[in-house]
């Protein structure tokens, strides 16, 4: 059991560490493989940190794509609102009722 664990935790870890002290042949192989250990789990982070802040930074750009969208879709209706005023004017003052609807603001 215990060797089964080692060898998915740190077996290929492991092996790779044990071949680099064969080549290189360190003064003190311990303190070697220890640091390799360390260095190999501070990689082991960084790269897990590197993918949660890729997956972030896409999830930002996503966001910032929809309010993009979100914004388009509001100043267009916004212009299509504005061109109904604009024809509504139109029609009241070809119609001659600009007058009665600006007089009768004001009474009210």
């Amino acid at each position: 059991m215990d060797t089964e664990y080692l060898r998915k935790q740190v077996g290929g870890c492991l092996v790779d560490c044990l071949a680099e002290v064969v080549q290189k042949r360190p003064f003190d192989p311990i303190e070697y493989i220890a640091q390799y250990l360390y260095k190999y789990l501070e990689n082991e982070d960084n790269a897990k940190k590197a993918v949660a802040e890729a997956e972030e930074l896409e999830n930002q750009q996503r966001e910032h794509t929809e309010e993009e969208e979100r914004i388009r879709g509001l100043l267009e209706e916004q212009r299509a609102l504005k061109e109904v005023e604009e024809a509504k004017k139109k029609v009241f003052s070809s119609c001659g009722l600009s007058l009665l609807v600006h007089s009768t603001a004001r009474v009210a």
